[in-house]
C-alpha cells in the first residue's frame, strides 16, 4: 500500500493469522480495527451483536461477534499487537451497525514495524486465546518460512513434467483444491456443532466449508488420493454432524447447515472413502447414518430443503405437479445418493439394504422419455411436461423449473455419475450414446448466464457449473473415446489459464480447480 506509506505482509499457521506492517516513518502510527466489516452474501445487516474487551498495555483485544451470513455464526476472537495501544478512538456508528470500529494509535519508536496476530474460535474467547498461543514461540519470518515449506511439501505430492505456464496453471489449481474443507476445532478439540452447542470433536478435528454438492464429484476424490490423512477426519465430521443433528450434512459453513443445493451428497463422500478402503471410522455407524439420511425427513430443515422419500417411493420419481421445482434434478441426484448407500451396504455385508437401495438408485429411468431421449419432468398421472424445451436452463432462484442450474441436456447425463452403463442402454447403446454426446458438444444454443449455471459454454456443455463436469469422460462408453480426449484438451485450453481470471466462475471450494486434476 505505497499510497499509505506502509508495506503489508501476511502469513499464517493452521490456527493463527499474522500481519506485519512496515511503515515508511517511525513514531506514532494508526490502525483501524473494524469488527463490522465482512463479506455479506445477502443485502442484510451482517452483525447482530458484538462485544469487545481491551488491554491496551499489552496490545490485546478480544471479544465475540454474532453474525448472520449464510448461517448464524458465533465467533470469538483474540488479537495481539506487539506494541501497546497508546490511544484508542471509537468511531461513530453508521446506520445499521452493531459492532464497533476503533482507531488504534501505536508508538513504534524507531522500529517502524508493527505486528498483529489474530485467532478465532467457534466456542469462546478462551478457545480463541488458546489458539492464538499456539504461535507464540515463533517469529513472523519463521512462521512464513514454515508455511512455505508446508505448502511446497503438499503441492510436491504431485510432480508433472510440463512447460512453465502449464505448471503455473496446474499448481495454482492444486493450491485452490487444497484450501477447503478447513478444521475449525479449537486446539483442545472443542467446537460449536450444527445445533449451536459445544461438542468435543472426534480425533480433535472438525471440518467445515463442506460444499458437498460441488466437491463430491471431483475434489473429494482428489483429496482422498493426495491428502489421505484428512479423509477419516472429514468422514468423522459428517458422522458427528449426524449424531448431533439427525442427518448427514448438505453444505456447512462455520459448522452450521446451510441446506444449499439438492440431493444427499454426503452419501457419496462416505461411499468414496469406503471404496478407497479408509477405516478410521465405524462403517456400521456410517451406513446407519446414510440409511437414516436417505429415508427420513431432515429434522431441522425448512420445507424447501426436504426430500419427500414417501412421494419418491410411491411414484418412483418426484412428480412436477407435487414438487413444482427441481423435480428431475432431485430425483436423479437422490439416485446418486441411493447408489452410494447400496455400495456401502455391500461393503458392510448388509445384502437386504444393498438390494433395496440399488433398486431405488434406478428411479431415474422413470423420467427418461424414450421419444426425446431426455430426462423430462413427469406429473403424478404419468404425463410428460408439455411445452418441453431441452435447451432451456432452470434454477430455483432465477427461472424455476425441473432442473437445478442446468437444462435437460445436462441433467440427462447426471445418472452416469453412478450408473453409466444403465444410462447408455437407455439412450440406445454405445453408438447412439456417442452420437448423443457429439450433439451435446456441438449444439450451440446457450447463452452465458451464471445465475442459471451456464458459463464457459461448448455446445450444451457448461464448464462453469458442476452438472457438466463429468460429461467429457463419458466418451469412454462409446466407440469413439478419442472424441472425449479432444474435448478435454479443449476444456483445459479454453477455461484454465495463469491469469487472474484463470478459473471460470465460482471455484466452489476447490471443485472447479480439482476437476481437471482428477
Amino acid at each position: 500500500m505505497p499510497a499509505h506509506g506502509v508495506r503489508v505482509e501476511l502469513t499464517a499457521t493452521s490456527r493463527v493469522a499474522l500481519q506485519r506492517y512496515t511503515f515508511t516513518r517511525s513514531g506514532k502510527v494508526q490502525v483501524e480495527l473494524d469488527l463490522q466489516h465482512g463479506l455479506v452474501y445477502a443485502d442484510t445487516p451482517r452483525v447482530v451483536e458484538a462485544s469487545i474487551t481491551n488491554d491496551d498495555a499489552h496490545g490485546d483485544v478480544a471479544g465475540t461477534i454474532h453474525a448472520l451470513n449464510w448461517v448464524d455464526r458465533q465467533v470469538a476472537f483474540a488479537v495481539h499487537f506487539d506494541h501497546p495501544v497508546v490511544e484508542r478512538q471509537v468511531l461513530p456508528f453508521r446506520e445499521g451497525e452493531k459492532a464497533v470500529r476503533q482507531l488504534l494509535t501505536f508508538d513504534l519508536g524507531r522500529s517502524r514495524v508493527l505486528e498483529v496476530r489474530v485467532a478465532l474460535s467457534t466456542v469462546d474467547i478462551t478457545g480463541a486465546r488458546a489458539n492464538l498461543a499456539t504461535a507464540n514461540s515463533k517469529g513472523f519470518d519463521a512462521i512464513r518460512e514454515a508455511a512455505r515449506e508446508a505448502w511446497n511439501a503438499l503441492l510436491g505430492r504431485v510432480k508433472i513434467d510440463a512447460p512453465t505456464r502449464q505448471k503455473r496453471i496446474f499448481y495454482t489449481a492444486l493450491y485452490h483444491a487444497f484450501l477447503h474443507p478447513s478444521n475449525i476445532a479449537d486446539v483442545d478439540g472443542r467446537v460449536r456443532g450444527p445445533d449451536g452447542e459445544i461438542l468435543q470433536a472426534r480425533g480433535g478435528v472438525y471440518y467445515s466449508t463442506l460444499s458437498l454438492w460441488d466437491t463430491f464429484r471431483a475434489n473429494f476424490p482428489l483429496l482422498a488420493l493426495l491428502v489421505p490423512e484428512r479423509v477419516d477426519g472429514i468422514v468423522q465430521t459428517l458422522l458427528q454432524h449426524h449424531a448431533t443433528y439427525g442427518s448427514l450434512p448438505v453444505w456447512t459453513a462455520w459448522g452450521r447447515e446451510i441446506w444449499c443445493m439438492i440431493g444427499n451428497p454426503a452419501l457419496s463422500i462416505i461411499a468414496t472413502a469406503v471404496a478407497d478402503d479408509f477405516n478410521g471410522f465405524d462403517r456400521r455407524e456410517a451406513l446407519d447414518a446414510m440409511i437414516k439420511t436417505a429415508t427420513q425427513p431432515r429434522q431441522h430443515a425448512p420445507d424447501w430443503a426436504q426430500i419427500d422419500t414417501k412421494m419418491l417411493d410411491r411414484y418412483g420419481y418426484l412428480p412436477f405437479d407435487l414438487k413444482p421445482n427441481e423435480s428431475v434434478s432431485t430425483t436423479v441426484e437422490k439416485g446418486i445418493g441411493d447408489d452410494a448407500v447400496a455400495r456401502v451396504a455391500k461393503a458392510v455385508g448388509d445384502r437386504a439394504t444393498e438390494t433395496f437401495f440399488a433398486q431405488r438408485a434406478r428411479n431415474y429411468a422413470h423420467l427418461f422419455d424414450p421419444q426425446t431421449r431426455f430426462m423430462r419432468g413427469r406429473d403424478s398421472t404419468g404425463n410428460w411436461r408439455p411445452d418441453f424445451d431441452p435447451v432451456t436452463p432452470t434454477s430455483p432462484m432465477s427461472n424455476p423449473g425441473d432442473y437445478t442450474e442446468g437444462n435437460a441436456w445436462q441433467y440427462s447425463l447426471a445418472p452416469a455419475l453412478h450408473d453409466p452403463q444403465g444410462l447408455v442402454a437407455l439412450i440406445g447403446g454405445e453408438a447412439m450414446f456417442g452420437h448423443w454426446l457429439d450433439q451435446f458438444f456441438s449444439l450451440n444454443t446457450l447463452k452465458t448466464n451464471p445465475f442459471l449455471g451456464q458459463e464457459a459454454i461448448i455446445g450444451q456443455y457448461a464448464h462453469g457449473n458442476e452438472p457438466s463436469h463429468h460429461i467429457a469422460w463419458l466418451y469412454a462408453y462409446t466407440p469413439t473415446p478419442w472424441h472425449g480426449h479432444a474435448r478435454l484438451r479443449e476444456i483445459h485450453r479454453r477455461f484454465y489459464s495463469d491469469k487472474p481470471d484463470g478459473i471460470i466462475g465460482n471455484d466452489d471450494a476447490g471443485q472447479m480447480s480439482g476437476r481437471p486434476q482428477i
